[in-house]
Parts: structure tokens; C-alpha cells; sequence
């Protein structure tokens, strides 16, 4: 009731300053519910016809105002995400566009609509492991720093599932993809022993692989995120890999020779890879796909997770 009290003393305060001496006859009846101020009642003295009006704009403006507000609130995690160095990024907020200042917005393929992971309907992207993708023009290519940031949501242990890579068609030799599951069941060694069941994130090339272990038994919501040649050293060997905002070792990793990446002119994609070299399409849900041409801090991406 505070609240309308206030309404109104603005309403008539604005009104004696442009109306000066002119009578205010306030018989009708201001409320305010859902969200939205009414004037339910018209005044029942014609004589305040004229100031029922001018009230009525007073009360349009003021809505306008609490709607802005109100989208401004209900947007408040794409606040969040440092806009420093942001190159691409994909919400998913009922479609798949770029909300960064680039506008590479995404085609989809199949996948379909889904909740996030805060239940907000039609606020992520569901695939189906098959045939579900989301191409992008947003291109990778040359040497850079940069920061990948998503979340993902799978029960799938099975396979190797590419979240975002590079659509390269059949010549990938040298694309790179970030792959959950990656080497599973393989003969590949790392410092614990073969990784057969264990789940993996992995940034990955045909040759040169990083890879981080953890488990995901209840299939939940993750956040993964990787800063690659910070310092402008694009060493394969060079990267951070974090899950849940927090950096984990490296348990599995490979470089011939020093190898340095230097990408090809290839576009993203997003759940799609190539079977033989970058994984298999994405089964489950992804989210909140960020790419920044700068390394992130450590602080900056446990703020991620935490939105």
C-alpha cells in the first residue's frame, strides 16, 4: 500500500506543477496488480475529465518503466558474462542467436528447445546424439588467445561426444573440438592408467590432445570452460581445462614435437563432430556457450559457474 501512496503523491505533485492553481478533483480510483498500475475507476465529477487523462499518461510512463525494469531483471545472467574480448555468444534464450555485438547467429538443425538448468522453459537446446547440430558463421582460425565457456547436461558414457568444434567437413586433420568422453574405452594411457569407463573433457586435435577426468554420475548440469594461449603462447600444451569453475590437472595430454596450433578458416559448430577424428553428435542438452579472444582469470570463470 506504501507503494501507492507514493504513486499517487508523484501523480499529484506532477499534477499541481503544470496545472498550477487548477483545481484537483482525485475521485476515481488508482490500483496496481500483476505488475500493472491501473486507473480502474473512472472520476465521477465530468469537471475531471482533463486530469484523468493527464493522469493516464502519467500511469503509461510509469509502466513503461517497470517493464524495462523488469526485462532487465529477468535478463540479469547475460549481464553477467564479461563483455571484455566477448566474440560469440550463444544463450539459447528461444532461439540460437549471437547476443554478442558480432550477430554470427546460429542455424538449427534439428535440435530442439528445452529447459535450462534453472527450469526456465525453452532456454537451452536438446540433441539427440544422432543428427541434431547448430552451425554458426562465427569462424575460428590463426593463433589466439581464447577462453570456451558452456554448460552441458548428458548421461551418455558411452560415447565421444563433441560439444563445440569446428565444421570442417571431411578434411579435420587439423581442426580441434572440445569433447566430452574423450579416448573412452581406448588403449590411450594417462598417468592413472587407461581411461575405459571414465568420463573425460578434452580439448582435441586429430594428433595433440589435453584431457582432464572427473565423474558425472547423475548426469546433472556442468560447467566446462578453457583458456588457450595465454600469453600469447600457443604451445598445445598451453591451456587450462576447469569443470564447475574449478582447474583441473591435466591427467592426459599429448604434443609431438612442440607442435604449435594455428587453426584452419573454419566456422563453429556446435554438437557435431567427425566420427573418425572428433567425436560423434552430442546427445543431452547444452547451454551458455561463450567464446572471449582473451584468457579469462580464474576468479572470472568461478563467477561463471556460479550465475
Amino acid at each position: 500500500m506504501k507503494n501507492y501512496l507514493i504513486i499517487l503523491i508523484i501523480l499529484i505533485s506532477t499534477a499541481q506543477i503544470f496545472s498550477q492553481s487548477a483545481d484537483i478533483l482525485l475521485n476515481g480510483t488508482v490500483s496496481s496488480e500483476n505488475n500493472q498500475i491501473k486507473n480502474v475507476a473512472d472520476p465521477t465529477d465530468p469537471g475531471d475529465a482533463v486530469n484523468k487523462a493527464y493522469f493516464d499518461q502519467i500511469i503509461q510512463s510509469l509502466q513503461s518503466q517497470i517493464d524495462a525494469l523488469e526485462t532487465q531483471l529477468n535478463n540479469g545472467n547475460a549481464a553477467e558474462i564479461p563483455t571484455e574480448g566477448l566474440v560469440a555468444y550463444y544463450p539459447f534464450n528461444g532461439n540460437a542467436n549471437d547476443e554478442s555485438s558480432f550477430d554470427n547467429h546460429g542455424t538449427v538443425n534439428g535440435a530442439t528447445l528445452t529447459a535450462d538448468r534453472f527450469g526456465n522453459a525453452t532456454s537451452a537446446y536438446n540433441f539427440d546424439g544422432v543428427s541434431n547440430y547448430i552451425n554458426s558463421d562465427f569462424l575460428i582460425s590463426g593463433q589466439n588467445t581464447m577462453t570456451f565457456s558452456f554448460w552441458s547436461k548428458t548421461t551418455q558414457t558411452d560415447n565421444e561426444m563433441s560439444v563445440i568444434t569446428q565444421d570442417c567437413g571431411s578434411d579435420c586433420s587439423d581442426a580441434f573440438a572440445l569433447v566430452l568422453n574423450k579416448f573412452l574405452n581406448s588403449a590411450i594411457e594417462c598417468e592413472f592408467g587407461h581411461l575405459e569407463s571414465i568420463q573425460s573433457f578434452a580439448y582435441a586435435q586429430a594428433a595433440h590432445y589435453g584431457t582432464v577426468n572427473f565423474e558425472n554420475s547423475n548426469g546433472g548440469w556442468k560447467h566446462y570452460a578453457i583458456v588457450i594461449g595465454t600469453d600469447n603462447n600457443f604451445s598445445y600444451n598451453n591451456f587450462k581445462l576447469y569443470i564447475d569453475g574449478v582447474n583441473y590437472e591435466t591427467s592426459c595430454d599429448h604434443n609431438w614435437g612442440g607442435w604449435e596450433y594455428n587453426y584452419p578458416d573454419y566456422p563453429l559448430v556446435i554438437g557435431k563432430g567427425n566420427e573418425s577424428i572428433l567425436g560423434s553428435f552430442f546427445e543431452g542438452e547444452i547451454d551458455d556457450i561463450a567464446i572471449w579472444n582473451r584468457a579469462l582469470s580464474d576468479e572470472e570463470i568461478a563467477n561463471l559457474y556460479d550465475i
